[in-house]
């Protein structure tokens, strides 16, 4: 099809990797974390795109493989530290963009960026340094992480604390910043699957396209305040994806794709953000062809560019996305992204496959087959973007990006949010809360966190039994003679607690639960993670969901077991349609009748029975600590307020509660009185 490209892509190579061997020649005390703060006069580095001593020629004057190679967002392999494929690839082909995967704690990740800022400097390009805040703070290897356990998506969608979602983000932007990053990765807005059996994560914002927008919003003006661009992540979304295909496809119809499913991205493309993320989503009912979005002219140029009105960068794939490359060589993928209108090659592997994409690259502008304009358009509008780059004059301090990282506020604000989005989907014969300091024993049994669950709840209850579960540790599934012998364990007690994760075949999850309330007369569900499953376990009598990676449970944990005995966060039930009542008659206003508690709401859509926005609650008692109702200026400090009105008019009543942790929650609702 495009024969020169057989001819040229061997040399090219050779002449990228001439240089491997070199990068021993830099000092190691400029790249490693122990090594202090980074050699910003470090020694002059061979690369394959010098800007001249102004670092201003114009963008068709420098060399073609220069402009190709800026053109690349490469993930690197170090994890504390570039690795020395890293340090010889940036060497020889200074990438536009660097993602950084991994860090075991901040002061690490500060080094490592300072690092690759100084080689930026050396080249005399200024460098895209970013990273996912959620996947840099993941454990590696079994490594325990040094940062922030940060809420999940999901858990920020159902804790509907607008507040503290605000808090969070600006937190999250001042945590990146501090690190030295200058761009960040997502969060993605793409909206939860809605199919039955599709792939299903903790990250995402739920449901609700208008929250999504709300929330990247949020990021965006956060994270550009403390001068950190943010790139939305999987344009052009899509909730309902395929769970029957590999990779997703988006079956919604077209104008239903473009006004809800896509409403997040346009609403960001409106307030002129300056980077967006393109997915390998296929979209028939938006592209004929069906191309991969990244790779679809119709997805990038004419919905995202013309329709919404995107003029900032867009990035395109992973190009070496596992799946994609059943389909396409990632070379030729790269080569039609471009064509597509692609500004900026997203990699998230190894780097060779990026070197082969580059000589392809260069090889179809050589030949004409590839327009070289494409190619400057492209740059010109990464050379935009990075003019408003936060490219700091000095290092990073790597004790500052540490201090960040464990402020108070951060801590706190990621436990508040964990709180508020724990949600009471069932709740029969009012189960929950359990009663502190009966005789009757609980037991607690599951997958995960069944030791520091049963270290929480022996301080409030008189006696607490455990049991774990270890067979699904290991395989996903709970084997049968771990069932019998936890029923057998657990007979004569009244009230069992069983937590179980998302990782766990459900159909044994079932036979577990079945099991369990033969022989307790009741039995509470504790599920941790994606709750699709948990909509199958309704034959417990209370289900309690929290969203959060079964990895790291504690502060969930903690949470978990205030709302078991009941200190939950409280909110302000929205009542709707006005309560109304007659002149001069007397009406009760009680505050247990318009809480919500705990305070979560269903994030997602599980079931026609859980709809998205549902919840159960018990009652609020134990969690209030000062009510105030405000009935049109006169303030009234009781639970239970018994008020009439002389006159007929609409009423603006405000119910302040603050409950045992000191947080204060406030909703006001209107009482139209009548003659």
């Amino acid at each position: 099809m495009r024969l020169f490209y057989s001819l040229l892509p061997t040399a090219l190579l050779l002449f990228f990797l001439c240089g491997v061997g070199d990068a021993a020649d830099i000092p190691p005390s400029a790249f490693h974390p122990d090594g202090g703060a980074p050699d910003w006069n470090m020694p002059e580095v061979p690369r394959v795109a010098p800007e001249g001593e102004a670092g201003k020629t114009a963008t068709a004057e420098r060399p073609l493989i220069a402009r190709i190679a800026q053109l690349m967002l490469v993930t690197l392999e170090g994890v504390t530290a570039p690795s020395a494929n890293d340090l010889a690839f940036l060497k020889d082909t200074l990438p536009g963009g660097v993602v950084v995967p991994h860090a075991t704690k901040a002061s690490a990740a500060a080094a490592y960026v300072n690092m690759l800022h100084a080689i930026a400097k050396s080249a005399g390009k200024p460098l895209l340094v970013g990273t996912d805040l959620y996947r840099l703070t993941e454990p590696v290897r079994h490594v325990p992480s040094g940062f922030v356990q940060l809420p999940s998506l999901l858990a920020i969608t159902a804790s509907g604390d607008r507040g503290s979602v605000k808090d969070l983000a600006r937190l999250m932007a001042q945590h990146v910043h501090f690190m030295g990053f200058n761009f960040h990765f997502g969060p993605t807005l793409e909206l939860a699957p809605t199919l039955s059996g599709a792939r299903n994560t903790i990250h995402t914002f739920g449901s609700d396209p208008d929250f999504a927008a709300e929330a990247g919003l949020l990021f965006h003006e956060t994270f550009t305040e403390n001068r950190v661009l943010y790139m939305p992540a999987g344009f052009p979304g899509g909730g309902a994806n395929r769970a029957d295909r590999n990779p997703a496809v988006l079956t919604t119809p077209r104008q239903t794709l473009l006004d809800h499913d896509a409403l997040p991205y346009r609403k960001l493309a409106e307030q002129g953000v300056g980077m967006m993320h393109v997915g390998n989503v296929l979209s028939p009912t938006l592209d004929p062809e069906n191309r991969p979005a990244s790779m679809s002219s119709v997805v990038i140029t004419d919905i995202l560019r013309g329709e919404m009105g995107f003029e900032g960068v867009v990035v395109a794939g992973p190009m070496d996305d596992e799946v994609l490359r059943t389909r396409y060589d990632s070379s030729e993928a790269a080569l039609q992204a471009l064509e597509a209108g692609a500004d900026m090659l997203y990699w998230q592997g190894g780097l060779l496959p990026v070197l082969h994409a580059i000589a392809r690259i260069a090889a179809e502008v050589e030949t004409g087959a590839l327009d070289e304009a494409r190619i400057n358009r492209s740059l010109e509008r990464l050379d935009a973007l990075k003019a408003s780059l936060n490219t700091p004059d000095k290092p990073v301090t790597e004790r500052e990006a540490a201090k960040q990282a464990g402020q108070e506020e951060l801590v706190e604000t990621s436990r508040k949010v964990e709180r508020h989005a724990i949600t009471l989907l069932k709740n029969d014969g009012n189960v929950l809360p359990l009663i502190k300091k009966v005789s009757t024993p609980v037991g607690i049994t599951g997958t995960v966190g069944v030791d520091e669950l049963h270290s929480l709840l022996k301080k409030e209850l008189k006696q607490v039994v455990q049991q774990r579960i270890t067979t699904a540790h290991h395989i996903g599934e709970i084997q049968r003679f771990e069932i019998e012998r936890l029923t057998k364990n657990m007979r004569g007690i009244r009230t069992v607690i069983c937590v179980l994760t998302d990782g766990i075949r459900v159909e044994t999850q079932m036979e577990l639960l079945q099991a369990l309330k033969a022989n307790a007369p009741r039995v509470v569900v504790i599920y941790l993670g994606h709750p699709q499953n948990a909509a199958r376990l309704t034959s417990a009598d209370a289900l309690v969901l929290a969203y959060c990676d079964t990895i790291a449970v504690a502060q969930t944990l903690e949470a978990m077991a205030g709302i078991l005995i009941g200190n939950a966060p409280l909110s302000i039930l929205s009542l709707g349609a006005p309560i109304d009542m007659k002149a001069g008659e007397a009406r009760s206003f009680n505050a247990g009748e318009v809480i919500q508690a705990p305070s979560g709401r269903l994030p997602i859509t599980l079931s026609p029975e859980f709809p998205a926005g549902t919840a159960a609650r018990y009652n609020p008692a134990a969690s209030i600590k000062r009510v105030e109702w405000d009935f049109g200026g006169d303030s009234v400090r009781k639970e239970n307020v018994v008020r009439k009105f002389d006159t007929s008019g609409e009423v603006a009543v405000t119910l302040t509660v603050t409950d045992v942790n000191d947080e204060v929650c406030s909703g006001t609702f209107t009482v139209r009185v009548r003659e």
